[in-house]
């Protein structure tokens, strides 16, 4: 009877200090529990903006680069950061341009030289740093490294094959073309060429600053453009996939103006 006694005098003793242990686990639990939800709920509304070489682009004279938020929620107020050194090695793209609004799984291609030519000019790698918003103003920023050493189709010079890969990106931009008719889908703050309207004996371009240009066919080639079929709209700005030549949205725009102003002075004389 004592030893019962004694036994349950030992298990009142020490009861609150297990109570006091099994509560600290079950506080240490908790709060293990509630970082993980704020993580994973951070994960949820959080953009994540990506930058890749394509590498199922194989061609020598160009590659690709896809620039596309993975993330779950859209990114706002998009910047780059490039070194003017590489800018060169863009056709023409400038990085200069701010996207203010980027949904999920949305993505734009950008024509870069091609591996060789990067090679050639003593480069390892191509860092580009991004910085963005969340919606509830958190800031981002993440510097991707694009490397290609890794790559062993670069190699490949075949005509046939460049020709291939430059089709399956012309239908890429093309369907890319279609999903951003809706002017506020991709918003920047740059000039931009919105749309072509291709006709028999014209081509009109609408530009974002609400100035439209019709210009004769006859004169296209006066631009810089050899066959006006293959020019298209590229993040605003024109592809002549003939030439493999870039203009920024700017850079035509004075062109037009230029042509423009030039007629008018001949039919002045």
């Amino acid at each position: 009877m004592d030893s019962l006694v004694q036994y349950l005098d030992v298990l009142n003793k020490y009861s609150s200090l297990i109570l006091v242990l099994a509560t600290l686990v079950y506080v240490g639990f908790t709060i293990v529990l509630a970082k993980e939800t704020s993580k994973l709920r951070e994960v949820e509304t959080s953009p994540f903006i990506s930058i890749i070489f394509d590498i199922s682009f194989q061609a020598v004279s160009h590659s690709k680069i896809i620039i596309k938020n993975i993330g779950k929620a859209p990114a706002y107020n998009i910047t780059f950061k490039v070194d003017e050194k590489y800018l060169p090695h863009f056709n023409g793209y400038t990085f200069e341009n701010t996207i203010e609004y980027f949904a999920p799984e949305q993505e734009f291609y950008i024509l870069a030289n091609g591996f060789n030519n990067l090679k050639e000019a003593g480069f390892e790698s191509i860092p580009i740093t991004v910085h963005y918003k969340s919606k509830d103003d958190r800031s981002f920023s993440d510097l991707f490294n694009l490397r290609w050493q890794h790559f062993q189709y670069y190699e490949k010079d075949t005509l046939q094959d460049i020709k291939k890969s430059f089709d399956d990106l012309n239908k890429e931009i093309k369907e890319l073309n279609k999903t951003v008719k809706n002017k506020k889908y991709f918003v920047s703050n740059k000039l931009s060429v919105l749309e072509i309207e291709k006709k028999d004996d014209y081509v009109q371009f609408i530009f974002s600053n609400g100035e439209i240009h019709k210009i004769d066919k006859k004169f296209i080639v006066d631009i810089g453009f050899e066959d006006i079929e293959n020019v298209y709209i590229d993040d605003g700005d024109i592809q002549d996939y003939s030439t493999r030549t870039k203009f920024t949205a700017e850079e035509f725009f004075n062109k037009i103006k230029n042509l423009t102003q030039k007629s008018e002075m001949d039919i002045q004389e």
